[in-house]
């Protein structure tokens, strides 16, 4: 399935969360298949990976801001991780339970 079927004429997302083993494709396949979407091309991406060098080298292409975050992860340190690189920071209270992605 391409991957623009999921996007169509949709406001794009804020950020992409992307493992890089997938089963149908990997996380680049998916990536460069992301710089013909239109609307989504510049989308900040979050690689989650056990080898964050190899992100780093293979994608040299994306057009947005490219983050990796090495597995294992803790979820709520993830969480903060996510709002500091969307600059989130300062609307988000991390101190309170409900706090969710």
């Amino acid at each position: 399935m391409p991957v623009e079927v999921g996007i169509g004429d949709r406001e794009p997302p804020d950020l992409i969360l992307l493992d890089v083993c997938m089963p149908e494709m990997s996380g680049f396949d998916f990536l460069e298949a992301l710089q013909s979407t239109e609307n989504i091309n510049r989308t900040p991406v979050i690689f989650l990976t056990a080898s964050g060098e190899l992100v780093k080298q293979r994608s040299p292409k994306h057009t947005g801001q490219l983050e990796v975050i090495a597995k294992p992860f803790n979820p709520c340190i993830l969480a903060k991780q996510i709002a500091d690189f969307l600059g989130w920071n300062d609307a988000i209270d991390y101190a309170r339970p409900s706090f969710a992605i």
